[in-house]
């Protein structure tokens, strides 16, 4: 009996640290994040004179799926790369990210970011709230769930030991 709830705690903690680590997949495309928008990376350049006042810059670079992030962002990106506004763009549509001094690279608007302004309505850290790196981490779904079924195995395992001593 003992082997069979050992290997049935095993078993689930395996479950659950592989499901932890099932997102990390590379992402879809490269992209960064501004004001809760997402906007596709690419290689298409914009012409220096159609470059615009800066908008923002990256404060968060990443490659992990995992994580829900706020404010500005990137999985492809350095923590510091300038945005820019394009001129004659709205920002709803396209931004420009420096690659490199006097090289930007048009981004595309692809929809809502994930922990964005327009996704939650929560505070961001840009807003003097909420953790310091702008994460907003989902890794520890696996170890609420692991706890709760870990203590019913062992809360069963301690009856039947119980009952099976007061039936000697």
């Amino acid at each position: 009996m003992r082997l069979r709830i050992g290997l049935t705690a095993v078993l689930l903690a395996a479950a659950c640290f592989c499901w932890a680590g099932i997102a990390a997949a590379s992402w879809a495309f490269a992209f960064v994040a501004y004001d809760g928008k997402l906007y596709e990376a690419s290689n298409e350049q914009v012409a220096p004179d159609r470059i615009g006042p800066k908008i923002g810059q990256v404060t968060m670079y990443s490659t992990e799926e995992t994580a829900v992030f706020s404010g500005n962002y990137s999985n492809r990106y350095p923590k510091g790369t300038k945005y820019f506004k394009i001129k004659g763009v709205d920002i709803g549509e396209a931004i420009a990210v420096q690659e490199s001094e006097g090289i930007y690279v048009n981004a595309k608007y692809r929809g809502v970011a994930a922990g964005g302004r327009e996704d939650s309505g929560a505070p961001t850290p840009d807003d003097g709230y909420g953790p310091a790196d702008g994460r907003l981490r989902a890794g520890w779904v696996p170890y609420v769930l692991f706890v709760p079924i870990l203590l019913v195995i062992a809360g069963y395992g301690l009856v039947r030991r119980r009952n099976s001593r007061a039936g000697e």
